[in-house]
């Protein structure tokens, strides 16, 4: 570790000599990184980790950002795509932002072209390139009036101080800064110090106050109509109902008829918002915190007991059952790894049978748990190997474990 003190007596020739040194380190070091992470993905081992993707896994066991975590993970991709990618990352012929760049153009009959050209270019001289590589269409031309500028607005010290909240800390061994190989008294000395909250509770969202977003896409001819329509019908409410909260009735329907289908749902948490109708405050921040708890109710429904199991060799699962799991685990994966850490997906949950259901395993509550389709992908390989599963999904031979390809 360099002390500070000890920088400022260097001379600046051998400081710009260790900058240089140090950065040729760590462009060995990123392109190292990204053929590991690639590797973590191919034999699909994150999983092991509670994480349902690379990017989970970047994100909540390497402490990544969202955005450090989204970068690497598909750069790691390209460098396993393209192994020459690897040697012109770790010679600084090409950066992060320019591999991203160029990826979606190489593969091609230009691919040597592209990959020679992009050496030691900065961002501005890779959009030129990619640009004559891949010329786009002219945008369209267009004359929108302009109103007033609006009162008031966000401003940034806003924004930050909506996001700000209590520092988080890791347990010892948990942080990057352990992992660099520091004595073993250091780590057991930060440990003493670390608070006794969970992750959980680190997340707690720090203010009351909700955050409010911009959206703004391109909408068709048929949702004016349904905009208009919808307006002239609430035209009797008083104050008349902004297009936010239009749009926020319009998914909540949407939402409660999902539920309804997808975990055979006969009654939902409420829905009435807030500044809508004048109902209660807006729960859905609380209902988040019930979605990343692990400690969520087994809330059951009563006829859950009395169903009547599924015909024998059936893949059918009862409504009731359905219900019941979505309830008792929170509608969250509950894949937990060898160290008790839970995963955190909820989108795209899937029913996955404990026995499995080739097997013999029944459609019962004891016998079913919800899993994100990486978890419930991971069962499976350990049910049935991963080159049975690999040959069932079509996976080519080159992504299978061992493969030198």
């Amino acid at each position: 570790m360099i002390q500070h003190d000890a920088l400022a007596s260097i001379s600046n020739e051998d400081l710009f000599v260790a900058v240089q040194r140090l950065t040729a380190r760590s462009n060995v070091a990123l392109a190292d990184l990204l053929a590991h992470l690639g590797e973590v993905e191919r034999r699909g081992i994150h999983r092991s980790r509670a994480c349902a993707s690379l990017y989970t896994y970047c994100i909540y066991q390497l402490r990544m950002s969202e955005d450090a975590a989204y970068r690497r993970a598909k750069a790691a991709r390209l460098v396993r795509e393209y192994p020459e990618l690897h040697d012109a990352i770790a010679k600084g012929e090409l950066h992060l932002t320019g591999v991203l760049m160029i990826g979606p153009h190489l593969g091609g009959e230009r691919h040597a072209e592209l990959l020679r050209r992009a050496r030691f270019r900065s961002k501005r001289e890779l959009l030129r390139l990619v640009a004559e590589i891949d010329p786009k269409p002219e945008v369209a031309a267009r004359v929108e009036p302009l109103g007033p500028t609006p009162a008031g607005g966000a401003t940034w010290a806003k924004f930050v101080d909506a996001l700000s909240g209590p520092a988080r800390d890791l347990p010892a061994g948990s942080r990057p800064a352990d992992w660099i190989g520091e004595s073993a008294d250091s780590a057991e000395e930060d440990g003493s110090a670390e608070s006794a909250d969970s992750e959980d509770g680190a997340d707690a969202p720090p203010h009351a106050r909700p955050l409010h977003y911009m959206v703004q896409f391109t909408a068709s001819q048929e949702f004016v109509d349904l905009l208009e329509e919808a307006k002239n019908l609430l035209g009797h409410e008083a104050p008349r109902p902004t297009l936010p909260e239009i749009q926020v009735r319009a998914l909540r329907a949407l939402v409660q008829q999902l539920r309804t289908r997808k975990r055979a749902g006969t009654k939902v948490r409420p829905l009435e918002p807030a500044g809508v109708s004048g109902g209660a405050p807006d729960t859905a921040p609380a209902r988040a915190a019930d979605v990343a708890s692990d400690a969520a109710p087994a809330r059951v429904f009563a006829d859950t007991a009395d169903a009547a199991p599924a015909r024998r060799g059936s893949r059918h699962i009862p409504a009731s059952v359905r219900r019941a799991v979505f309830e008792r685990d929170g509608e969250r994966c509950v894949y937990r790894d060898d160290r008790g850490e839970r995963c955190r997906e909820t989108l795209g949950l899937e029913i996955h049978h404990r026995h499995a259901h080739a097997l013999g395993g029944p459609a019962t509550l004891d016998n079913v748990e919800l899993r994100c389709r990486s978890h419930n992908a991971l069962a499976a390989e350990e049910d049935f190997g991963r080159e049975h599963m690999d040959f069932a999904r079509g996976v080519a031979l080159d992504m299978r474990p061992g493969s030198t390809a």
